[in-house]
């Protein structure tokens, strides 16, 4: 897994190389590491799901914006890393734009545990991370188009119940809990500019 993470790590940080967070003080590639990371200490506390499985969410989280945000295929991703990767990848990719939030989060009804996970974690990582940055991202960015999606997204993902990764999914939604109160506290107790 080491090769296929650094190499996927590698295409990652090419991929979004022009694109930053935090008021353009963080490199993007930052966020999918940290999603990534999230998931593996997650799956290495609960040991759900194989070896196999877990390799597939650590990977796919690493990639999960590729195709959101970058020019990188699925075709590169099957040949390269595989059709799992690829399908997971595709699930957390919003095809539909930041402005139809209802039309992703119906999709997000829809898609595999093992992708749902990778959600659970980006959401984690966007809610604290954006709760942390909102003096950088200025509190209008926060409130206006970071706390909606998210909100939504959050609304629709911790209804749902997980079978295959009920350890795993719970402890995310415990950190994806305390990051959407972190965000609200944020925009609330953070002066508008």
């Amino acid at each position: 897994m080491v090769n296929d993470y650094n190499q996927l790590l590698q295409l990652v940080k090419r991929g979004h190389a022009h694109q930053t967070r935090n008021g353009g003080h963080v490199p993007y590639w930052v966020h999918c590491y940290r999603v990534s990371k999230l998931l593996e200490g997650s799956l290495d506390k609960t040991k759900e799901g194989s070896p196999k499985e877990r390799q597939a969410i650590i990977l796919a989280a690493l990639g999960h914006d590729l195709y959101e945000d970058t020019k990188v295929t699925r075709e590169y991703i099957i040949k390269k890393f595989g059709a799992k990767i690829d399908s997971l990848i595709f699930e957390m990719t919003n095809v539909y734009g930041d402005h139809e939030i209802r039309k992703y989060c119906e999709k997000l009804k829809t898609i595999s545990e093992a992708g749902l996970l990778i959600k659970l974690a980006d959401m984690s990582d966007n809610m604290i991370g954006g709760a942390y940055a909102v003096h950088e991202n200025g509190h209008k960015w926060t409130k206006k188009f970071l706390y909606p999606i998210v909100h939504q997204q959050w609304l629709t993902v911790s209804k749902i119940n997980f079978s295959q990764f009920p350890k795993t999914a719970l402890y995310l939604k415990s950190l994806v809990d305390f990051g959407h109160h972190s965000l609200q506290m944020a925009i609330e107790n953070y002066p508008p500019r």
